[in-house]
């Protein structure tokens, strides 16, 4: 864990509300304070991971998901990468 770690978090946090517009969605922000790491999740209320015949369907809205939090989240944290090599 780098030392500028919260830092990040806290820039990210500051573009929230963007990023969760470019997400269509409400996600969970949480700076761990006494943790090295912070979180940003996104969860999916009623799915069942032993329900074997809704595995298509969660694996889709995982997929889904998981191109949106890379199409919001990697320009910015590439930006944040350069910031700390400078």
């Amino acid at each position: 864990m780098n030392e500028y770690a919260k830092g990040f978090f806290d820039q990210l946090v500051s573009q929230k509300e963007t990023i969760e517009h470019e997400m269509g969605e409400t996600l969970k922000w949480e700076r761990l304070e006494n943790n090295k790491r912070s979180q940003i999740l996104l969860e999916s209320l009623g799915s069942q991971l032993s329900r074997r015949d809704d595995w298509k369907r969660q694996f889709e809205w995982l997929k889904e998901k998981l191109e949106r939090f890379h199409i919001a989240f990697s320009p910015r944290l590439k930006f944040l990468e350069q910031l700390e090599t400078q």
